[in-house]
Parts: C-alpha cells; sequence; structure tokens
C-alpha cells in the first residue's frame, strides 16, 4: 500500500473515533442517521469511493465507549478501586472505567497521585459546568503497590536534593509530574514565560529518557537490537512509575513506535507515527481528546511535521544565512512562532490569555532545561542502582545549571507582554474559522513555493 494511501486510510479511521466520542457524548440514537450521510459524503470527498468499512468502525467504537465508560451509581457508602490525583482532588478512573464528566472529591486523607481501593460515603453529588462535586469523605483507603514504586522514586530525590528544596521540587515536576513541591510563586513563572511544558511530562521528556538510555548503551557497547529492546522496557518502566497519565500515555506510543521502527529497520514516518499514536491514545483513553494537555501536545508536534516544513521552505527559499548560529536561531524562532500561533485558540478558550511573545522564551529556555532534566535523570538512574560515588560532581553540575536556569526564568518573568489576560470568550466557530485560514494561507504559501521554485528551474 502506497504511503499517501495509508495516511489517507489513518486520517478516515482517526475521523471516525473522534466522531463516535462526540455521538456518544452528545447525540441520540435518533441522530445517529443523518451522522451517517455526513459521514458518507466526507469520506466520499476523501477516498472517492463510500467506504461502508468506516462506519462500521465509528458502530463498533460507540459500542465499545459504552463498555468502557464508568455508568454506575456513585451514591451511598461504596468501596471503589480509583485512579486519584490528590492534588486536585479528581478521580481519574473508577474501577478501571472511564467517566465522561470530571469528578472532584474532598481528599480528606491527603491522598497522592496514584491507585487506590478506598471505602467513602458519599452524601451527595452535584453537576456544575459539567464536574460532578462529590459531598462526602473517604473513611478508609489502600494504597497499590504502584504508589509504593513512585514513593521509592521520590525518596530518592530527597536523598539527593536534600539541602535543596526548589531542585526537589523541580526534580519532581520533571520527572514524576508531581507539582506540589515546586512552589507557587515558580509555577506561575513557568506558566507565564510559557515554559510550563518543561514541568508536564510530555514527548520533550520521553524523548531526554530515551536519549540518556541510548547513549548509556552505545558506551557500554551493547548490541544494536539489544539496545533499543532495554530502552523500551525501561522506558515502559518509567512510564508506569510516573502513572501512564494521558499525557505520558501518548508521548509513550510515540517513542515506542520509533523504538520498533528501528528495531525492523523500516523507516521512521514522523507523520504516520503521529496519527497511530493519536489513534491507540483515543482507543484507551477516549475522553483524552477534551483534555488540554493532549490538544496542546498534539497541536504542537502535528505543527512541527505539518506546518513548520512549509514555512522553512520558504525561508530557505528566500534566504541564505551564512552564519550556523543565526540560522537556527531563526529557525527556533520560525518553530517556537509557528506552534504558538497554532495552539493559540487552545489558550484563548481554556485560559483566557494571548500568549504575545511567549514564544521567545522557548530560544533560551528549552537547551537550558532539556540539560538539566537530562543529567537529573541520569542522576537518578545511577541512583537507583546505588552507585553513589558520581553524586558530588553531579549534583554540583545540577545546582550550577539550575541556578542558571532559575534565574534566566525570572528575568523572562520581568518582561511584559509575554502573555495578555482577556476578558471575552471565543466559540468553538471561531476556532474553526481561524484554522480555516491558516490552512488557506499555508496552501499559498506551499503554492508560492512551487511556483518560484519551478521559475529557478526554468532559469537554469
Amino acid at each position: 500500500m502506497e504511503r499517501g494511501t495509508v495516511m489517507k486510510e489513518l486520517i478516515c479511521v482517526l475521523l471516525m473515533i473522534i466522531s463516535s466520542i462526540f455521538l456518544f457524548l452528545h447525540f441520540k440514537v435518533l441522530n445517529i442517521l443523518i451522522l451517517v450521510f455526513v459521514f458518507v459524503i466526507i469520506f466520499y470527498f476523501l477516498t472517492k469511493e463510500v467506504r461502508i468499512l468506516y462506519l462500521v468502525i465509528a458502530f463498533v467504537f460507540f459500542f465499545y465507549l459504552n463498555f468502557i465508560t464508568y455508568t454506575g451509581n456513585i451514591t451511598g457508602e461504596k468501596n471503589f478501586y480509583v485512579k486519584f490525583d490528590g492534588k486536585t482532588g479528581t478521580v481519574l478512573s473508577v474501577e478501571n472505567k472511564y467517566v465522561k464528566e470530571k469528578i472532584l472529591i474532598n481528599n480528606s486523607k491527603n491522598l497522592t497521585y496514584g491507585y487506590y481501593r478506598v471505602n467513602c460515603k458519599i452524601d451527595q453529588v452535584k453537576e456544575k459546568n459539567g464536574i460532578l462535586i462529590v459531598k462526602g469523605k473517604i473513611l478508609s483507603y489502600e494504597s497499590s503497590y504502584f504508589n509504593k514504586v513512585r514513593d521509592f522514586v521520590s525518596d530518592k530525590f530527597s536523598d539527593l536534593f536534600s539541602s535543596e528544596y526548589k531542585i526537589y521540587g523541580f526534580s519532581k515536576a520533571a520527572i514524576l509530574g508531581e507539582k506540589a513541591d515546586l512552589g507557587e510563586e515558580l509555577n506561575d513563572m513557568f506558566k507565564y514565560t510559557g515554559l510550563a511544558h518543561l514541568i508536564v511530562i510530555s514527548g520533550l521528556h520521553i524523548g531526554l529518557v530515551m536519549i540518556v538510555f541510548i547513549k548509556v548503551f552505545e558506551k557500554l557497547g551493547v548490541p544494536y537490537k539489544t539496545k533499543y529492546i532495554i530502552t523500551l522496557i525501561l522506558l515502559t518502566v518509567y512510564c508506569i512509575i510516573t502513572g501512564f497519565s494521558v499525557s505520558v500515555l501518548r508521548s509513550y506510543l510515540m517513542g515506542a513506535i520509533m523504538i520498533f521502527s528501528k528495531l525492523l529497520f523500516e523507516e521512521n514516518n514522523s507523520k504516520k507515527s503521529f496519527f497511530i499514536s493519536m489513534i491507540i491514545v483515543l482507543i484507551i483513553s477516549p475522553y483524552s481528546l477534551f483534555d488540554i494537555s493532549f490538544q496542546l501536545s498534539y497541536g504542537a508536534v502535528g505543527s512541527i511535521l505539518f506546518v513548520v516544513p512549509v514555512i522553512e521552505e520558504v525561508y530557505k527559499l528566500k534566504y541564505k544565512v551564512e552564519s550556523e548560529f543565526l540560522d537556527y536561531t531563526i529557525k527556533m524562532l520560525i518553530l517556537s512562532f509557528i506552534i504558538q500561533v497554532m495552539s493559540l485558540p487552545v489558550f484563548v478558550y481554556n485560559f483566557k490569555v494571548i500568549p504575545v511573545f511567549s514564544f521567545v522564551s522557548n530560544i533560551f529556555g528549552i537547551p537550558l532545561g532539556t540539560l538539566l532534566i537530562q543529567i537529573i535523570f541520569l542522576s537518578l538512574l545511577i541512583n537507583i542502582v546505588n552507585v553513589s560515588v558520581f553524586n558530588i560532581i553531579l549534583n554540583f553540575i545540577i545546582k550550577t545549571i539550575f541556578d542558571a536556569f532559575e534565574s534566566l526564568i525570572y528575568t523572562l518573568n520581568k518582561i511584559p507582554l509575554l502573555q495578555v489576560n482577556i476578558d471575552f470568550q471565543i466559540s468553538i466557530i471561531h476556532i474553526i474559522i481561524y484554522y480555516i485560514i491558516i490552512f488557506i494561507f499555508l496552501y499559498f504559501i506551499h503554492s508560492y513555493y512551487l511556483k518560484t521554485l519551478s521559475r529557478k528551474n526554468k532559469i537554469k
């Protein structure tokens, strides 16, 4: 099957899954016939043929959603196995099933992020803005073994940075995804400067973990296939420790697909991996579609894969920069600016802020922040296997880089207009129009590139 055909098939399957999720949440049975007609028209234009298979996928996924969604009664005295985020008091799953609405409960036992068997007394459940607010209390609980593994890693950080509380808080945020010890002031600074993605486990962190493992195994002379197999196993263990949240899952899938492509000696097609990972994530966790981190993460990766190359084509055609450093800086500016433009509606719709110059922060913050995370992870790795002989040197390096990184954050935080607060709300229609305008613009940019390139070739 040709690459273009495979991509088209993946896009169609993804559209079917997304349509099924909206169908399950917002439509009744009588509306299905109308949607079937709409689907047939859409896929006829995409494939130039009516493919009944797509409709079958949509309906199968629709019934699959009924199977994996918790629909039981949660009032009274109950005994549940739940995935719980102690910081926000959010119940993420009940009896290993997803919940359609966000459930908030009073964290009276000060539980941390993880899995628990809880006995709770629920007096009342109220729905407000699509959120179920539970009034009651947790009577008793039993922590899962998974939580003990996270505690073990957290204790390692405590031992490593016992006298450096800020580094300890940053390490837990960057490696474990726990921001409770980061401090509200520093957390707000990360948000304002546009560097919050450094303290949220994402594709960046998974990529850094993979690089650390692969480089270490290369230095040890581990054979090619063995190197990638062990990396995949360790990457899986790391993601289990961090809790396999939605952001971790999608990043893990991207990394795993890349490793499998290396093992099978196939060409690593990033665009294909992008759609495959999105499909798998939505199958495993359908309601992550409405998660802000899902939208920002895939929006950023999609921008890098599909939008940045179009702009860089024109940049390379029109400008030839002799200085490699200047060329790299310009490309980083283009990359950061495009990601910001493509993710703008997410920020405006969810946070009522407009990022203006925060994309500049990434040029300086990402290289320093990623280097810091890599060294912290390397330090954690060698301490897990009880090799502490390098701790003094590594801790000195970590402290030096962290001090520089913290100074950069404080400096960037003083710059005005990195983000601007707004007092109006946009609708889904506005977002659709926004992206239509962008895609029309990209179409004309690409056409301009092809025409200019053709003229230059004719002159030659």
